[in-house]
């Protein structure tokens, strides 16, 4: 019997939530969900990744930058609530335990020039689709090289510093032309 797979449109509210937390193995590794939804914009869950720290995650179907946006406001409000979230969560109880605390900005693509910008510090980017497997809807979650510039683009050169930095001497031209300049 042959596999069918095939897209799927995206679905709704809890159900698209279950299916992401379930499917953030291949972007965060094994992760242990300590809540769902934090009552903040956008309603990002709070998980522990693969190694034990502490990520938000914030989601959405059609834009993701604000995703990103409602991700980065969150990760001010977790940190500003970090001894609420550590009495609610005995994993947070350890007061390094938010110190690293990172965010998983998942959507369709990476946010629009994001590319060119780079990602901020400890800020990760997936992309996530639903998949039909014969009868049972799956989400598809994979990472996404966020500062990688787009194919057959070439990354953006370093600037040129227009100032000399330490202690250089005059060239001999510079050196010429300040003898011409008459002084004061």
């Amino acid at each position: 019997m042959p596999l069918r797979i095939q897209p799927a449109p995206l679905p709704d509210g809890a159900d698209l939530r279950d299916l992401i937390l379930a499917s953030l193995e291949p972007v965060l590794g094994p992760a242990a969900v300590l809540d769902p939804a934090l009552p903040l914009e956008g309603a990002p869950a709070l998980v522990l990744d693969g190694e034990g720290r502490a990520t938000l995650v914030s989601f959405d179907t059609s834009d993701p930058g604000r995703a990103l946006l409602a991700g980065l406001a969150a990760l001010e409000a977790v940190a500003a609530a970090g001894p609420w979230l550590a009495g609610q969560h005995p994993a947070l109880a350890e007061p390094s335990a938010l110190e690293g605390l990172g965010l998983l900005v998942l959507g369709a693509s990476a946010p629009v020039g994001l590319a060119r910008a780079g990602a901020p510090p400890r800020v990760r980017f997936g992309a996530f689709r639903a998949v039909r497997v014969g009868d049972q809807v799956g989400l598809l979650v994979e990472p996404l090289a966020a500062a990688a510039p787009p194919p057959g683009k070439a990354a953006p050169a370093a600037r040129p510093r227009p100032f000399r930095t330490g202690f250089v001497s005059l060239s001999a031209d510079e050196a010429a032309f300040f003898e011409r300049v008459p002084g004061p």
